[in-house]
């Protein structure tokens, strides 16, 4: 059994958890991928997507 953040218990075979997991980048590392060759972090959008660029 799986808990969800906020602790009730979830449906291990839910289709939607399992295509994120398979969706998500390996490198994430706590919603970072790494740095840019400029030293600047990178978001892992599936963790942070209050981080995507928008458009003006």
């Amino acid at each position: 059994m799986t808990l969800d953040r906020t602790g009730e218990p979830v449906d291990d075979t839910d289709e939607a958890d399992l295509r994120l997991v398979v969706s998500h980048d390996p490198r994430c590392r706590r919603g970072w991928l790494g740095e840019d060759p400029d030293g600047h972090p990178i978001p892992c959008l599936t963790c942070r997507p209050h981080l995507r660029r928008q458009e003006p």
